[in-house]
């Protein structure tokens, strides 16, 4: 081999290892319609991502007739009727008075998933959810507000805010006594303490873990519950189930509990609590193989306050803690060994205070390898903090639909 050929060799060496070393931005856009068609084309690549329609999805003329089936046309504003029944509206949201299938009602609006939509009604102190699939067709209809995790559905019960009409979606609310769990054809199987269902994880098809009012609580998909929580009474809290469904970790302010759901044993380990502020973000997530799990947490309005934990799953240290020099909402994710962590949106200093939302802007992307290896990258974009993040892979899939803008990028992690 000739030294030329051996300089080039060398520089194409360097020069793979400088591309694997940065984000690679992959899809960015403005408008959640070209996004849909632009994950139509890579739907093969990328089946762990959603299309998103949004309330304007289903407005033409003040006309709303939500699409019948998400892949018959790539403009995904599609004209047809929803299950057979042409949902119409003369008003906006925000009227007093709307029309939906000739029942005059005083409330309306449209949740979907991706995979179903939601119609909720309200008709005085009167609620009725409608759910269909993504197919238009409906599948059963039922009273109260509704919501869909891990192919079950959730209804708050005596919540006095979900008569009140304030908010246009599901909350999860303090004052609900039990919260119902709902099979696919609308049949409750059974009934739990109040729980905060967006927060909750799973382990695969068999135990879901969420907080209550009372503590954690890990049940089972017929609502059996196999475990709740003893160890910090009702103090605030974020917890997660590990993907084989043996281990539960607990994370309050300044704690984090670990319990074994085989043998019945505690244990508590100590975490630094940071500054007592009125925001504050917390996450805890597991890997993949049930080794390590990852906690973190942000207070909002005090600078320099985030901190990121590894742990083993025996609650040993994997990595020294890490305090970032940013402020932000983080979302978790392991990849492997490593733990990912995308704070959106991101600035080095205090742009917003504790009234106000923050601005979109820039995220972070931070990972560190349980052996401590820590890499950070800035991502330019117009990241806001109610994003909806997916993740294939290495590629990471940011979707905002109230804002229409939506990114997609991949991190060299391997």
């Amino acid at each position: 081999m000739s030294v030329r050929q051996v300089i080039l060799l060398v520089l194409s060496f360097v020069a793979c290892a400088a591309a694997s070393d940065t984000i690679k931005p992959l899809f960015e856009t403005r408008s959640i319609p070209e996004y849909n068609r632009w994950l139509l084309q890579h739907r093969d690549e990328y089946p762990w991502f959603r299309f998103v329609r949004t309330e304007y999805d289903f407005l033409t003329d003040s006309v709303a007739i939500p699409p019948r089936n998400i892949h018959r046309d790539s403009s995904l504003l599609l004209s047809g009727e929803l299950g057979g029944l042409q949902v119409q509206f003369r008003d906006l949201p925000t009227s007093p008075l709307s029309e939906l299938g000739g029942l005059q009602v005083g409330f309306r609006d449209f949740i979907e998933d991706g995979d179903h939509c939601v119609v909720y009604r309200r008709n005085g102190r009167s609620v009725t959810s409608t759910v269909y699939d993504r197919h238009g067709r409906k599948l059963f209809e039922t009273s109260g507000y509704i919501q869909h995790r891990f192919d079950l559905w959730f209804r708050d019960t005596a919540a006095r805010d979900s008569v009140l009409g304030q908010q246009p979606w599901p909350r999860h609310s303090q004052t609900a006594e039990s919260t119902q769990v709902l099979n696919a054809e609308g049949e409750v199987v059974g009934v739990l303490p109040w729980l905060s269902i967006q927060g909750a994880s799973s382990s695969g098809d068999t135990l879901i873990a969420a907080v209550s009012q009372s503590g954690t609580v890990v049940f089972d998909r017929r609502a059996g519950i196999r475990w709740r929580d003893s160890m910090f009474g009702a103090a605030a809290r974020v917890a997660a189930i590990s993907p084989d469904g043996r281990r539960v970790a607990v994370v309050t302010r300044d704690s984090v509990g670990l319990h074994d759901l085989v043998t019945g044993r505690n244990k508590t380990l100590g975490i630094r609590p940071g500054t007592v502020t009125r925001f504050r973000t917390s996450n805890v997530v597991w890997s993949d193989d049930s080794r390590h799990f990852a906690v973190y947490r942000a207070d909002w309005n005090v600078l320099d306050t985030s901190l990121l934990w590894t742990f083993t799953r025996d609650g040993i240290g994997a990595a020294q803690p890490r305090r970032l020099k940013a402020n932000c909402d983080g979302k978790l994710f392991w990849m492997g060994d490593t733990v990912v962590l995308i704070e959106s949106p991101c600035f080095s200093d205090l742009r917003w205070t504790s009234d106000k939302c923050p601005p979109a802007g820039p995220c972070r992307v931070t990972t560190e390898t349980v052996r401590g290896v820590l890499q950070i990258w800035m991502v330019e974009g117009d990241f806001g903090w109610e994003d909806v993040w997916y993740r294939q892979g290495r590629r990471f899939a940011s979707v905002d639909r109230s804002r229409g803008y939506a990114a997609v990028f991949e991190v060299p992690v391997h």
